[in-house]
């Protein structure tokens, strides 16, 4: 499967009501930062992953901007929790892409897909990568 902003929406419904633009960019941004030579054929799933939690920042951050506006506004601004933090503990997305990844890197997940040709959207642990 490739991933493209029908498919993404379809799992996602979350994200239904976010502007096509911001969603077809966070895909090309998701693109970029998962490699299928990391991925193989995982990678439809790293970058749904990865484009959920963009779209959350960025209604996180949008959210948080209007929040510290009012804040200053009223004189009892403050700095942003959210900048000293790990950018993927963030969100659930976040965590799960972060997890998956580490995972992949370390060879405790299979990049490979027990054979099936598409992700059915149910995470499978594997022993490793192939030999």
């Amino acid at each position: 499967m490739v991933v493209t902003r029908p498919s993404f929406l379809a799992r996602y419904k979350k994200f239904q009501t976010q502007d096509p633009e911001i969603v077809d960019f966070a895909l090309e941004q998701a693109k970029e930062f998962v490699a299928t030579s990391l991925w193989g054929q995982r990678r439809d799933t790293g970058i749904m992953l990865l484009m959920a939690h963009f779209l959350e920042m960025e209604d996180a951050q949008t959210a948080e901007t209007g929040g510290r506006a009012i804040a200053m506004a009223s004189g009892s601004g403050s700095a942003s929790p959210s900048a000293q933090q790990d950018d993927f503990q963030l969100t659930t997305y976040g965590r799960r892409y972060k997890m998956l990844k580490d995972e992949l890197l370390v060879g405790t997940l299979s990049p490979r897909v027990d054979d099936e040709d598409e992700w059915d959207g149910n995470i499978k642990f594997g022993i490793g990568f192939p030999i």
